[in-house]
């Protein structure tokens, strides 16, 4: 099967030939520029509180939710705003997640890297724990 021709990478003045959207220069500078404009994970509310509180659900809910591999991370099932947000603290609005599985939920919220997107579409659960 014959493979996509290149297209020009699509970041303003750049006229470099890629298989994707950007060169990787560029790719990885819209990434840097995304994280620069992120406030801090403890300004998003991802402080130490948070860090030990995650460490004592993980030791208790050990499996991913979604695929039943080692859980890595802390959901919130319904996105939130921050820790002011009712239910940022609330236990059963969390839920065990691999690494992967919580990258692709993410992503499917908000697009990725927190640009605005499709934020509470209803994603499928996979095997319980």
């Amino acid at each position: 099967m014959p493979k996509r021709p290149k297209r020009i990478c699509t970041w303003p003045g750049c006229r470099r030939l890629v298989d994707g959207s950007r060169c990787a220069e560029h790719a990885a500078r819209g990434k840097r520029d995304a994280d620069r404009r992120r406030p801090s994970a403890a300004k998003r509310g991802y402080g130490r509180r948070w860090r030990r509180y995650a460490h004592a659900y993980l030791a208790e809910h050990p499996i991913c939710r979604r695929c039943a591999e080692p859980s890595e991370q802390v959901d919130h099932i319904v996105p939130v705003s921050g820790p002011e947000d009712p239910l940022f603290w609330e236990p059963t609005n969390h839920q065990p997640l691999c690494g992967s599985c919580h990258s692709g939920k993410t992503a499917a919220e908000d697009g990725g890297w927190g640009r605005e997107g499709g934020r509470g579409r209803e994603i499928p659960a996979g095997p319980s724990a």
